[in-house]
């Protein structure tokens, strides 16, 4: 059976290459890996920094080296986010501590808005990410007063229980290397995509704060795939930033997750089961032995087959709402057919089949179902109710992965006595 995980090639689907697949590689270790919004805000009382321009040359090397352009934003930042003048997310090796900064809002098109930098720190310890807002300008320091947590203007857009807004593998419409394919993040040419990219490289990107941020990468031999058709997306550090970001977002939300499920009063009954998920024991088959006779209809839960078929909906609708985007700035190329993204939910999507996560997306809806809570902001996405997790090494197996510390007790059961305590478990039938 072919997955997702650690495969690069290009698929040949009816005489037309499609998108690769591949899995984001590690870019080694980094001396600001550990950079935090606590080294951040002490740097910035120990220099006394009033200005994003003071700011970012002080930032580490390292941590600079991670960075994403969007240039059709979708935050808060949108009126002061232009094609040549990118909104920029810095990111670091793990992305436990992401910055994100526009252009001086006084500089033309001058927009009436603070110049600000955004950042997300995650907390290892309560499983949170925790927003904060940096207002610069008028001559004072950013953080003489402590920036609140998590305010109201940023839990309308990332929930109440905040997450950061991002869309799945293998495609980010908006920002620069906007599909991953064979590794690499790239454009195609003759795309709006790519002019905007080239023109803001040979503009912008040499001067005022973006030049603070070092030189792109040189490529590898294997991006672009072809120079005469695409061209790769890269900052200093990795060949696919796009994906190496979706991939570290996905890993820390899972934790996230796996903190709000065992907050539910009905994961204690489920526990048996997620054990048995995180071994690898159920399959769509197999699924309903973990529970009483009769217990999905009786209880008046979804069944596998109606929670794969929510999953597949779902997909369709969120995936054509995102290649909408995408196709916007990605029309006039000469070579199209050789750019297209995935929709690894959707069984009729001939690359999406193959490396399809689909049935593992089936089991974590049939879950949530079961504990009764709603998955309307699990995914970190900027539609509400998404249900794709998908990342360059896979599907959402990471999810179930996340309770493995959780449940030390059940590591030396077999799937047969993990069915039996599952079943057990539940006892009486209850709706509570």
């Amino acid at each position: 059976m072919l997955t997702l995980g650690n495969v690069l090639r290009t698929v040949v689907v009816g005489g037309v290459l499609a998108a690769g697949i591949a899995t984001a590689e590690d870019p080694g270790p980094s001396r600001g890996a550990d950079f935090s919004y606590a080294k951040l805000e002490a740097l910035i009382r120990e220099h006394d920094i009033k200005t994003v321009d003071e700011l970012l040359p002080r930032l580490p090397e390292d941590y600079r080296k991670f960075y994403l352009f969007v240039y059709e934003s979708r935050s808060a930042q949108a009126p002061n986010t232009f094609t040549d003048s990118p909104r920029t997310i810095l990111y670091g090796q793990n992305a436990t501590f992401i910055m994100a900064f526009t252009k001086d809002p006084k500089a033309a098109p001058a927009v009436e808005a603070p110049d600000n930098v955004e950042t997300i720190q995650w907390n290892a310890e309560t499983k949170k990410f925790e927003f904060r807002e940096l207002v610069f300008g008028e001559g004072k320091n950013p953080v003489e007063i402590p920036p609140e947590v998590n305010p109201l203007k940023c839990q309308a857009c990332h929930g109440k229980d905040p997450r950061p807004n991002w869309d799945p593998y293998n495609i980010w419409a908006g920002s620069f290397g906007s599909v991953s394919r064979l590794g690499c993040d790239t454009m195609q040419a003759g795309t709006e995509e790519l002019r905007k990219y080239q023109e803001f490289m040979d503009g912008n990107r040499k001067r005022d704060r973006y030049a603070h941020l070092p030189t792109e990468m040189s490529t590898d031999g294997k991006c672009p795939d072809d120079p005469a058709k695409e061209v790769t997306f890269r900052n200093a550090a990795h060949l696919d930033p796009n994906a190496l970001f979706t991939q570290k977002v996905v890993d820390l939300n899972y934790q996230r997750l796996a903190r709000l499920v065992m907050q539910s009063p009905r994961y204690q009954k489920l526990r048996p089961f997620l054990a048995a998920q995180s071994n690898h024991c159920v399959d769509a088959n197999t699924v309903e032995e973990y529970f009483p006779q009769g217990y999905a209809k009786t209880e008046g839960f979804l069944s596998h087959d109606e929670a794969l078929a929510d999953v597949v909906t779902t997909g369709k609708l969120d995936f054509a709402q995102r290649l909408a985007r995408f196709s916007m700035n990605n029309k006039g190329s000469a070579h199209e057919k050789i750019r297209q993204p995935v929709n690894f939910l959707d069984p009729e999507d001939a690359i999406g089949g193959m490396f399809s996560h689909r049935q593992q997306m089936a089991m974590v809806r049939l879950f949530a179902d079961r504990l009764r809570v709603s998955m309307n902001r699990w995914a970190p996405a900027f539609t509400d109710g998404q249900y794709d997790f998908a990342t360059p090494s896979g599907g959402p197996s990471g999810f179930f992965q996340a309770f493995r510390p959780h449940l030390a007790e059940f590591a030396d059961k077999s799937c047969d006595e993990l069915k039996a305590m599952s079943i057990a478990g539940f006892g009486t039938q209850s709706r509570k």
